[in-house]
């Protein structure tokens, strides 16, 4: 079924009709659910039609999926100055999934020196709503480069009583 969809996707995205925003938002977010590689040109894509769409109602959901689909195509540095110029436009809710989205992908695929680069200057920020499973992988990947102290700031962001098992666990196993 999901070839399929992908496929059609593509396919009304080819066609350049006014559903190809669209078609685009649910191909990158369909991408990265099921983790498959991204075409190198859609990044591209997403933020011309994000231009073209600032003030429409499509607009944030294809800044969104810009920056997104710059991280997974491992443009973190591009992915990070799209977040930026994004928050000026788009409510804090959506930036936050945004951010969260595209840490994930940093967490996941970038190198040390990258993810170091774009991780540790989150590490002691009031601004951070990281999800639950973020602030863990997030964490881990810094104490496994040897930062306990922010990786425990990081999991010491989420409110006491949200915290999960794994970031509790984590918060004691820090300090050993």
């Amino acid at each position: 079924h999901t070839k399929a969809a992908v496929e059609m996707m593509e396919q009304v995205i080819a066609s350049d009709s006014e559903f190809s925003p669209e078609a685009l938002i649910q191909l990158i977010d369909t991408h990265g659910a099921e983790r498959r590689p991204l075409r190198p040109d859609l990044p591209e894509l997403a933020g011309s039609y994000a231009a073209e769409h600032r003030l429409s109602e499509l607009g944030s959901e294809l800044r969104r999926v810009h920056a997104t689909s710059l991280a997974m195509v491992g443009q973190f540095a591009s992915a990070f100055k799209a977040l930026e110029k994004n928050s000026e436009l788009d409510s804090v809710n959506l930036n936050r999934t945004a951010t969260n989205s595209v840490l994930h992908l940093l967490a996941d695929n970038a190198d040390d020196v990258t993810f170091l680069t774009f991780a540790l200057p989150r590490t002691n920020s009031d601004e951070n709503a990281f999800t639950p499973d973020l602030e863990t992988k997030l964490a881990e990947r810094l104490l496994a480069l040897g930062f306990a102290e922010q990786a425990y700031a990081i999991l010491d962001q989420g409110k006491t009583s949200s915290r999960s098992e794994s970031n509790r666990l984590w918060r004691a196993e820090i300090p050993l």
